[in-house]
């Protein structure tokens, strides 16, 4: 995928602090509120004693180390990445994958499995049987945060950086079944600087279990959060993007949240998920960039979705999908009529970078400009993750340019 975001309601995680329009300008007291803001989030975590986590001797003989996959490096970049074209669906990514899969079978037993992810990461930490300091406990909400999450039969992975220097982490789901089932969540995932970024949460519902990865950052205006859904297969126990979420542009399995730094907010009635179910209705917040001082600036938008029994579906989607629809139809044959197959461009103004991107990489293809189909194939990838379908046809056009070769 491209490093650069170039959607305000749905980050590419791994780049989120790119997001919202780019670069924008900020005044000196801004950047030394968010100072404060943080260094104050930070000073409060676990100031109580009571509250400190204890590492019991149960869970210390359950835990252990989580080894780092053997993906390649190419100087300190690690070459698998869900940041660079299709890379995460290549042979060599799948093969470092399942090769790692069966190292954790080994580490993951069902002792492991039986000692709640808070206890393991006390011991993690601690290393030893007994409370943890207020510096440990405080140790476990920063840098990449817990470790291990979940539930007793699907927790999240956060390993750290296979090439030496590059500062990210690999993130997967792991799933109970008679051994383990091992799903990459992402490549190669660029923290930016953000504190305990990752967080899992797990539904269960009629039509399966579902499994929630969020990411977090900001930048020095808004905050962001980018929730990806993923359905675990009953037999196989391995996980899939679903599309859980219907807008006007179509079904989602990505939906983010942006709001103010210095907010009062809590992203409360955001939440998808509540004790392990569904939730009926929930709020995404996207922020309105207002300019200080614009008192008429309301912070945020929110857009309401609500649970039909099959998909969170987004207020007022009839008519909304109406009007995109007309629009996304004259952009369409704007692009259709106007593509010059010699440049291998169709000089239309619009507005929905995603289908652009994916109806100009298949002209190209049809008129043999494999080069131009492959970029605009890559640009789709990246700006059509929001969109499911969108997405769908990004990887086919994607793979179609590379095997007409």
């Amino acid at each position: 995928m491209s490093s650069v975001c170039r959607r305000r309601d749905v980050c590419n995680t791994g780049f989120f602090l790119r997001c919202a329009g780019g670069v924008r300008k900020f005044e000196l007291g801004s950047a030394l509120a968010l100072i404060l803001l943080i260094l104050a989030a930070t000073a409060a975590r676990r100031s109580s004693a009571e509250d400190l986590p204890v590492c019991n001797e149960k869970a210390l003989q359950a835990a252990k180390g989580l080894l780092t996959p053997t993906f390649h490096c190419e100087d300190s970049d690690q070459y698998c990445s869900s940041d660079k074209a299709m890379r995460w669906d290549e042979p060599e990514c799948r093969n470092a994958t399942t090769a790692y899969e069966n190292t954790l079978k080994g580490i993951l037993t069902p002792r492991w499995w039986a000692v709640p992810p808070s206890s393991l990461e006390a011991c993690r930490v601690h290393g030893k049987v007994g409370t943890l300091t207020k510096d440990e406990a405080q140790s476990l909400n920063l840098g990449r945060g817990p470790q291990v999450q979940g539930t007793d039969r699907v927790r999240m992975l956060v390993i750290g950086a296979t090439c030496e220097g590059s500062g990210r982490d690999n993130l997967f789901l792991v799933v109970r079944t008679g051994s383990i089932a091992l799903t990459a969540l992402w490549y190669d995932f660029n923290p930016g600087g953000t504190e305990a970024p990752y967080s899992l949460d797990v539904a269960t519902d009629r039509l399966g279990t579902f499994a929630f990865f969020t990411s977090q950052g900001h930048d020095m205006q808004s905050a962001y959060s980018t929730t990806t859904v993923y359905k675990i297969d009953p037999i196989t126990g391995y996980a899939a993007l679903y599309p859980l979420l219907l807008t006007a542009q179509g079904t989602s399995a990505v939906i983010g949240n942006s709001e103010p730094v210095i907010s009062e907010l809590n992203f409360k009635d955001s939440e998808m998920v509540r004790n392990g179910r569904l939730v009926k209705q929930f709020l995404r917040y996207t922020d309105n960039l207002c300019q200080p001082g614009d008192e008429q600036c309301q912070p945020v938008a929110t857009t309401q979705f609500t649970w039909n029994g099959k998909v969170f579906v987004e207020s007022g989607y009839d008519g909304k999908r109406k009007k995109y629809l007309a629009e996304l139809t004259r952009e369409r044959q704007c692009i259709k009529q106007k593509f010059d197959a010699k440049k291998g461009t169709a000089d239309c103004a619009t507005d929905f970078e995603c289908p652009k991107y994916n109806d100009l990489s298949l002209l190209n293809l049809k008129a043999g400009n494999l080069g131009e189909a492959r970029n605009y194939a890559e640009g789709a990838l990246d700006f059509c993750r929001s969109n499911f379908t969108e997405f769908q046809a990004a990887q086919y056009n994607y793979r179609q340019s590379h095997k007409a070769r």
